[in-house]
């Protein structure tokens, strides 16, 4: 459907991996949605993690025009959306989503040539639901069905 989907392994709970993942999607051409799914598999059952370690990712590398939607999805959404707030990331661009299905729904297909899924280790069924979701959509609408559009 010319669109590009990237599945980059970002090491949540790791501010240099996921920094450095930032400034990868940065460099990269063309419109952009970023989807972070970067919780610990363990926080959904404790709620317990630390989270200090996203005040030290460099998520201003994601505060450009060409980034146009950040989703963020998982147990933490909301801890992001304070984050990337911070990073001077406006408001209108992020949207939090609890549940993996609403995560890949999320994205607004029409406005972006490329989809960034940044993911934890522990978080592969989650990439991988989002992965379908969003695949499922962009063929829907090659074939002129209409989808959800964030």
């Amino acid at each position: 459907g010319g669109k590009k989907l990237v599945a980059n392994l970002a090491k949540g709970q790791n501010p240099i991996a996921c920094s450095r993942a930032c400034d990868f999607v940065r460099r990269q051409p063309g419109k952009k949605a970023v989807i972070l799914i970067l919780d610990d598999f363990y926080d959904e059952k404790t709620t317990t993690e630390n989270i200090a370690w996203i005040y030290e990712t460099d998520f201003e590398f994601l505060n450009t025009e060409d980034v146009v939607q950040v989703v963020a999805g998982g147990a933490r959404n909301k801890d992001y959306m304070v984050r990337l707030r911070t990073a001077g990331i406006p408001k209108e661009k992020i949207i939090c989503c609890d549940t993996k299905e609403a995560t890949g729904d999320a994205v607004n297909l029409q406005d972006v040539d490329s989809i960034y899924v940044l993911y934890d280790l522990y978080n592969i069924d989650s990439l991988n639901v989002i992965r379908q979701t969003i695949r499922h959509r962009i063929e829907m609408s090659t074939q002129g069905e209409t989808v959800n559009e964030g």
